[in-house]
Parts: structure tokens; C-alpha cells; sequence
């Protein structure tokens, strides 16, 4: 049997959220976006702020953001959530793979209240989001 020891179990505790480390948190909030520091902001300035740090991941050419949420992007991210029953969508070209998905699934990981008790639909909450992509998008559902 070989234990983990030393940085690696240290690296390991922290991910699990088993221990702290300064150094760790300096590193981490450079290179990501805490999806559980907003578990009370109001869900549109919620989808905002998740717009914002979406972008910031998006390839940079010429000077822009290759993929920045568009306003009717950001609304329809919000009929989804708060639709009263399993959303269903087929539109094309509306940055569905691309920019809605990865919202989407980054709502349904965070903490914020109103966007969960949306996804409750009035019942209990739900830890499970299932997501049917149609085959000829499953690569660049993959690929976000």
C-alpha cells in the first residue's frame, strides 16, 4: 500500500475542500471564477456576472473576445431557468453549444438562490441536470 503524503495529499485535501491553504487560494483566483460567491444576488445580475467571467475564458483575437453573451442570449438563459416546466429548444444559430450550455451548467453548479429555486419548479431541489443534445452538436457540446 503507498500513501499519499506531502504536497500531492495536501493538493488532494484542498480540492476536496478538506483543508485550507493561503497559497492555493492566491493561485486559484487568478485562474477561476468562485460560481458560489453569489449565493444572493438577484438571478439577473447573477447571469451578468456569469457573462462576464464567461467571456474572460473566450479566445482573444484583434483585440476582442472571439464569444461575448449577447442580451437576448442572456434572456433566453433566463427563460430557461425560469420556465415552469422542462425547457425544450431547437432554434438554430442562436449560440445554443457554444454560450447557453456552459451558462447554463455553470447556474445549476453555483449556490445562487433564485436560480435553484427556479430549477426546484416547486418541488424539491434538484442535483441532477440532464442536458439531450442532438448528435451533430454533441461536439461542440463536448468541446464547452
Amino acid at each position: 500500500v503507498v500513501k499519499i503524503s506531502g504536497p500531492w495529499q495536501d493538493a488532494i485535501l484542498y480540492v476536496l475542500n478538506r483543508t485550507s491553504n493561503p497559497s492555493y487560494d492566491v493561485i486559484f483566483e487568478q485562474q477561476f471564477f468562485d460560481l458560489n460567491q453569489h449565493k444572493d444576488l438577484p438571478l439577473k445580475d447573477f447571469i451578468d456576472k456569469l457573462c462576464v467571467n464567461f467571456t474572460k475564458y473566450q479566445r482573444h483575437t484583434d483585440g476582442q473576445y472571439q464569444i461575448v453573451p449577447t442580451q437576448k442570449q442572456k434572456e433566453f438563459l433566463k427563460r430557461i431557468i425560469c420556465a415552469e416546466e422542462c425547457f425544450h429548444f431547437s432554434e438554430v444559430g442562436s449560440g445554443k453549444t457554444k454560450v447557453i450550455l456552459p451558462l447554463l451548467c455553470q447556474t445549476f453548479l453555483s449556490n445562487n438562490a433564485e436560480a435553484h429555486a427556479h430549477f426546484a419548479r416547486g418541488g424539491k431541489s434538484k442535483h441532477v441536470l440532464v442536458i439531450l443534445v442532438p448528435e451533430h452538436l454533441v461536439h461542440d457540446a463536448q468541446a464547452q
